[in-house]
Formats: C-alpha cells, sequence, structure tokens
C-alpha cells in the first residue's frame, strides 16, 4: 500500500491539497510505524493525531462548502461525519485491544478513503469553489 500525493490528487484548492498532503503524510508515517513492528503506544499517538487532522481539515471543507452553492453539501458532510465514526471506533478499539485492529485492514481502510474520497468525492466540489467568490475566500 502507498501513501504517496499524487497530483492527480490536486483539486486546485491550495489550502485543501496542502491538507491532502498532510493526511498523506500522517497515512504514510502510520503506514511506516505498523509495518516496522514500532510499539503499541507509538501507533495509537499516530492513530489519535490522524483522528485530529481529519477533523481538522473536514472543518475546513465544509467551511468552504457552505460559502459555495455545493448542491451535495449535507451529503459530503454526512461522508465525513462516516469517515470520523469509523476512525474514532479503530482508535478506540486499538485503545482497548491492539490485536482487535487489523493493520492490513485499517491501512486499507485509509488508502481507499484517501484516494476514492479525493479523486471521487472531494473533486465534486471543486467546480462550486471555484465559481463562488466567497468559497474561494474561505479557502483562504
Amino acid at each position: 500500500m502507498s501513501f504517496l500525493w499524487k497530483e492527480e490528487y490536486a483539486t486546485g484548492i491550495l489550502p485543501v491539497d496542502m491538507e491532502h498532503k498532510v493526511l498523506f503524510s500522517i497515512t504514510g508515517l502510520l503506514a511506516d510505524a505498523i509495518r516496522d513492528g514500532t510499539d503499541q503506544q507509538a501507533i495509537h499517538d499516530f492513530i489519535n493525531q490522524l483522528i485530529e487532522y481529519i477533523e481538522r481539515h473536514f472543518a475546513r471543507e465544509e467551511e468552504i462548502f457552505s460559502a459555495s452553492e455545493y448542491p451535495d453539501f449535507e451529503a459530503h458532510m454526512k461522508l465525513h461525519r462516516d469517515i470520523e465514526r469509523t476512525m474514532h471506533n479503530i482508535a478506540e478499539r486499538y485503545e482497548t485491544d491492539p490485536s482487535a485492529v487489523s493493520s492490513k485492514e485499517l491501512l486499507r481502510f485509509l488508502e481507499v478513503w484517501l484516494s476514492q474520497h479525493i479523486m471521487g468525492t472531494d473533486m465534486k466540489y471543486v467546480p462550486f469553489v471555484m465559481e463562488s467568490d466567497a468559497a474561494r475566500a474561505a479557502a483562504g
């Protein structure tokens, strides 16, 4: 599994792309820690760091959506909440019993989420943001 940023993931919205790159970076560090057999506390810390950054990133995206005419705003927000719930569930299970979380399953979930969410779901809002002065201003 590869957690490397590819230019095809670029939305053209610089702050969003920068945050997406950080998400790939944190996820890559988590994957490396798992593959290298890093201690469980460090892996738990990476999972929590990823959750914090995901929540911050989703809040920014939702601020941008609210300033645009993006018609799928509510559905996209629901996907964000689903991802947050899944990650919190993983963190709680890992904290209780690290063996209850399959490393392979976790990394596959993250790989699919990062690539499919950005390439599919996120790309749908780009035209609405680009057409909206308010949304571009919210993006910073």
